[in-house]
């Protein structure tokens, strides 16, 4: 050992266990993040040109970055992905892709939408309340939507489907969005009042 290396052998374990923590605690706190602007900014309803322009974000941009890494290789593009790194590499780079650019759009479209809002009185007809919590609503008397019904995905922290009944009106805020994809700016539970036995 040189007199200018005073690291120990049992340095480098220790922060490679740093680093690893890091990494996990940093990727969770991403996915966490990202799930939350997928409800936060959730679009009223979807339309087939949002899956579409999703998937055109999610392949192009992996493939532009495997063709640049095959055009140093000088192999094709589906030369290059035919290799195992290279195929999981791309099909995790379409998922996160798609993951992360349905967020951005969706926070695009609503932190920076100038219009203000509308208030629409809808009914539950529906409630699922499981991992992935929604509530069907209805417009009462009509909703900016396609069939005058809408479902309203919750945030897995809240209480709102539990507290939920059939019946029970949803002041939904509705705002036309930056792009023209009108989102749900909040939302409020009234209850039905519930008859008191004499």
């Amino acid at each position: 050992m040189t007199a200018t290396d005073q690291s120990t052998p049992g340095e480098a374990p220790k922060r490679s266990n740093l680093a690893a923590t890091a990494f996990v605690v940093g990727y969770l706190g991403a996915a966490w993040l990202v799930y939350f602007l997928w409800y936060r900014f959730q679009f009223v309803e979807s339309r087939s040109s949002d899956y579409v322009v999703l998937a055109v974000v999610a392949f192009g941009i992996p493939i532009l970055g495997l063709a640049r890494q095959a055009q140093k290789e000088q192999v094709t593009v589906p030369q290059f992905i035919t290799r195992a790194p290279a195929r999981r590499m791309f099909f995790g780079g379409v998922v996160l892709t798609a993951l992360l650019g349905g967020a951005l759009i969706r926070t695009i479209n609503a932190l920076l939408d100038p219009h203000s809002g509308r208030t629409f009185p809808t009914v539950i007809t529906q409630a699922s309340c499981g991992r992935a919590a929604s509530l069907s609503l209805r417009g009462a008397p009509s909703l900016p939507t396609t069939n005058n019904a809408m479902t309203l995905n919750l945030f897995v922290v809240s209480t709102t489907c539990e507290d939920a009944h059939l019946g029970d009106t949803v002041l939904v805020r509705i705002k036309p969005g930056l792009l023209g994809r009108s989102w749900i700016a909040a939302y409020q539970v009234a209850h039905v009042p519930t008859p008191r036995s004499l």
